[in-house]
């Protein structure tokens, strides 16, 4: 995130002369050492360490890995990580600041989501934290301007288990051209003892550009100054292609049915044709049909809650055209919207898509 040249008494009881350069040198050394003890203390006794306020999960635990358990895990996104956890770290400072420097996929990107995932001590904990974003224009790409926070908060049940939360951070409107962000979280870790940063410390691991700042983001120094063994933290993003914003959806009433009560649709197919419901459909399912209105183009299911605790939206087409669709909640809130390219005529595949984040119960 800068001599007085006392003698020996030899066997006569009188002074024996001693090179200067010898009595300087050991006066020298003498001196140090005093002076070394002196800030020692001083340094103890004010409460003051150099890097030396770092704590490993397997100071506890004895390092053995860890599965991440159910949450949000941002796997369609970007991260430095192998998705094994051999330690966690705390800091403890009243304001700790740990980022990992993440590059979008591709240009324009949008910052939409923040995932972090924690590893509990010796009993469940639970805090408020906040989830950081900082450009990478920092002397040498390091940390530089602050871009934003989100809160959000942790709680995990049981000791010695980790967790992945994640955050909805497209109100922050942090659009990319070029280069990358230092995406990570803000919490104290004087307060909150039991609770730990998942790190990947696998040698395979490529070395990611990670730092921490315990005064308020003014400076930074590498984690690995502290935690020597650091490949990478287990913090992830997700971008969204192009400026970030989604496409309305078209005017016209909202589509629904009863297999799949309190959700609403809405589909473009081929970029002008409106798709409608048919009603003959597969259980479970909203089929929609683009030009002939008895023959389904496109099947949409909405299945769980998964064991990640989310809803997720399947989408299965059997046409070549591009396919637009709208998702929302008859109740309100977001809209999901999903985006399946055209593909060639002769395509001996046509893809889908599921959405293994899309929906809270």
């Amino acid at each position: 995130m800068n001599p007085t040249v006392v003698g020996k008494n030899d066997r006569s009881g009188s002074l024996s002369p001693k090179p200067l350069a010898v009595l300087s040198q050991k006066s020298t050394r003498r001196a140090l050492t005093l002076l070394g003890l002196g800030v020692a203390i001083l340094l103890s006794s004010t409460g003051v360490q150099a890097q030396n306020d770092g704590f490993r999960f397997s100071d506890l635990r004895g390092g053995s890995p860890y599965l991440p358990q159910a949450g949000p895990t941002c796997s369609g996104g970007v991260a430095a990580d192998d998705g094994s956890i051999e330690e966690g770290y705390r800091v403890g400072a009243s304001d700790v600041r740990l980022v990992q420097r993440l590059v979008p996929p591709s240009y324009p990107s949008t910052l939409s989501r923040i995932c972090a995932c924690w590893l509990t001590g010796t009993d469940p904990s639970s805090m408020s934290f906040n989830f950081m974003v900082y450009d990478d224009n920092g002397p040498g790409g390091t940390p530089g301007s602050f871009l934003g926070s989100v809160p959000s908060s942790i709680n995990i049940g049981s000791s010695f288990t980790a967790a992945f939360v994640g955050q909805d951070c497209s109100s922050l409107g942090l659009q990319f051209t070029s280069g990358g962000a230092y995406v990570g979280v803000q919490w104290n870790g004087v307060a909150n003892e039991d609770l730990f940063v998942c790190a990947d410390e696998s040698p395979g691991t490529p070395l990611a550009q990670v730092f921490r700042s315990t005064n308020g983001g003014s400076t930074w120094q590498p984690i690995t100054d502290t935690f020597t063994t650091d490949r990478a933290l287990m913090f992830r993003a997700e971008f969204t292609p192009g400026g970030g914003t989604d496409p309305l959806p078209p005017d016209g009433p909202w589509l629904t049915t009863n297999a799949l009560p309190g959700f609403q649709f809405k589909s473009r197919i081929d970029n002008s044709r409106i798709a409608t419901k048919v009603t003959d459909c597969v259980p479970e399912t909203i089929c929609l049909a683009g030009a002939i209105p008895t023959r389904t183009e496109v099947f949409v299911r909405i299945i769980g809650p998964r064991p990640n605790g989310f809803l997720w939206p399947e989408v299965i087409r059997f046409t070549v055209s591009r396919v637009e669709l709208w998702v929302q909640k008859t109740s309100g809130g977001p809209i999901n919207y999903y985006n399946l390219s055209g593909v060639p005529q002769d395509s001996d595949v046509l893809n889908g898509l599921v959405d293994r984040e899309g929906f809270l119960p």
